[in-house]
């Protein structure tokens, strides 16, 4: 049976004694396909629950998260599941920002970028949650967009910016976390800046170190 057919099977029940969990709409957002080495092949598929007319500016809905992994031909089998674990998004709606990555060698992340306007200016943060002893934290944070243009201050003014950065993962072999890589280019003030920092797992959250 395909993922997908087996979390609609467990994910149409309320998971709650709760007299209003039967009242929420729950909604699949999208499957994302992990492939750790050939032998293991995983979906994870991420969802999302709200209640109806749930419209407003501040009306984030809830995520919960569920893995299935690849029993060679037999099919899939639940893996861990992570019910209501995350609330985030606008309006009713989840942000489009959200995915899935290879954190480490038994280890995935969801990544979150959120971003806002205030003034003129533009700012981009991107969030990653893992599974720690079976809770979700949040294990880095860094902004990874600005841009204050807008706010009238011109390129070349000592408070102007305009930076962007990319995230990629490195794999440590046999790590249980793998380190990431943020890499910035762009202007600050009146430098240019090209910057690389490593950012590895502490045991709790991911700290950073110049690496040139």
């Amino acid at each position: 049976m395909k993922p997908q057919k087996l979390f609609y099977l467990f994910y149409q029940f309320p998971r709650s004694s709760d007299s209003n969990v039967s009242e929420l709409n729950h909604l699949i957002l999208k499957p994302y396909y992990l492939k750790y080495d050939k032998n293991d092949e995983r979906f994870i598929m991420a969802a999302y629950s709200k209640p109806p007319d749930f419209e407003c500016h501040a009306c984030a809905p809830t995520f919960s998260f569920i893995e299935f992994k690849k029993l060679a031909e037999e099919g899939w089998i639940l893996g861990r599941k992570h019910l209501g674990i995350l609330t985030t998004g606008a309006w009713g709606e989840p942000p489009e920002s959200i995915k899935v990555h290879i954190l480490g060698n038994d280890t995935w992340g969801v990544f979150i970028e959120d971003s806002y306007t205030q003034m003129g200016q533009f700012t981009s943060m991107t969030s990653i949650y893992v599974d720690l002893a079976g809770a979700y934290h949040e294990v880095f944070s860094e902004v990874t967009y600005e841009d204050n243009s807008a706010s009238g201050i011109e390129e070349g003014e000592p408070d102007y910016s305009s930076l962007k950065s990319d995230i990629s993962i490195r794999p440590v072999p046999g790590a249980p976390f793998f380190d990431l890589v943020v890499t910035t280019n762009g202007i600050r003030g009146t430098q240019q800046i090209s910057e690389e920092k490593i950012f590895k797992f502490d045991g709790q959250r991911y700290s950073s170190s110049d690496i040139n």
